[in-house]
């Protein structure tokens, strides 16, 4: 039960953009590719990541992938 709250908390304090960005993260997409695919500024991809980081509580990139995974966020 508290896992699938848990998840559905996470998916509430992703927006829909932050998603996108992780999806295109856990593909392996630098924040170049991400910026070109969803027609962003790099540094909009930057705070969108800062702000998944957050979220999922991770550092890394590759943590944020593992985590979103293990969540069945992606």
């Amino acid at each position: 039960f508290i896992e699938k709250l848990s998840l559905i908390l996470l998916d509430t304090l992703l927006s829909d953009r932050e998603i996108e960005v992780l999806k295109a993260l856990v593909k392996g997409s630098s924040n170049k590719q991400i910026a070109r695919d969803l027609d962003l500024s790099p540094n909009t991809v930057k705070f969108h990541l800062r702000s998944i980081f957050e979220t999922l509580q991770v550092t890394k990139r590759v943590q944020a992938a593992d985590k979103a995974m293990a969540l069945g966020l992606i």
